[in-house]
């Protein structure tokens, strides 16, 4: 069944979980998922690092950026984060 998926959307699946355990989830999922996308739904930024594009959202704006970016924190105060 697992192969028929091609999209998979997670909302804060590890909302309620130590870190260990979300590592252990995100690295399940791409290890099941790596052909497939991925829509994640997280206030973790640990939890979506790994991701290809990651989307940031505030009050007053939001964009698509690259993990690398996002790790910058001049970039994430623009945000308030």
């Amino acid at each position: 069944m697992l192969e028929l998926i091609s999209v998979i959307v997670m909302d804060e699946c590890t909302a309620n979980v130590d870190s260990g355990t979300d590592r252990l989830i995100q690295d399940s999922v791409r290890t099941q998922f790596r052909d497939g996308t991925v829509l994640t739904i997280a206030h973790r930024l640990d939890t979506v690092i790994t991701n290809d594009r990651i989307l940031v959202r505030s009050k007053r704006s939001r964009t698509i950026a690259l993990p690398g970016r996002v790790l910058n924190p001049s970039y994430l105060s623009k945000f308030g984060v």
